[in-house]
């Protein structure tokens, strides 16, 4: 099941828990509902192929039996892979949107790599921007643009 799938069955009226690895994975709503029981560290990343941000908790099989244990609630559907769980409260939104707004993005190398090249060829000609993201340009090349973009921003300090 994809990302996108999984995010499809957030409502707020049932909990998601997939197995992925050793662990449980809530997403989103989800997510939500298990934190406001259990002080599970949520993590928020960018997932590039749905452009968008996305929350998450994980926790092992142990705990998951726990916070069953504790919360009295029984799994609609129980598989290997996955257990979805009545929500018998009533969901709401407005907190939701400020948990989620308060968890901080983890950066992955890709962001942060591609958030340095942005840097590195700000005040270059599009055509120029482009190739250098598409790796057209040579180790000396980029260095040579580097020196380029340095002495641009030289320039236009001292003109101030």
């Amino acid at each position: 099941m994809s990302i996108k799938e999984k995010l499809a069955k957030e409502d707020g009226t049932h909990i998601y828990c997939y197995k992925q690895g050793a662990f449980w994975v809530c997403y989103e709503q989800s997510a939500y509902i298990v934190s406001l029981s259990k002080a599970y560290k949520p993590s928020k990343k960018w997932i590039k192929n749905i452009a968008q941000e996305v929350v998450t908790i994980g926790f092992p099989n142990t705990a998951l039996q726990q916070w069953l244990h504790e919360q009295s609630v029984k799994p609609i559907i129980s598989t290997e892979v996955l257990n979805v769980f009545e929500w018998g409260k009533t969901f709401i939104a407005e907190g939701y949107v400020k948990w989620k707004n308060a968890i901080v993005l983890k950066e992955n190398k890709t962001t942060l790599h591609r958030m340095h090249i942005e840097e590195e060829v700000k005040g270059f000609p599009l055509a120029t921007c482009l190739l250098y993201k598409m790796g057209y340009f040579n180790s000396n090349i980029k260095k040579i643009i580097l020196y380029k973009n340095l002495k641009q921003q030289h320039n236009k300090y001292l003109l101030r």
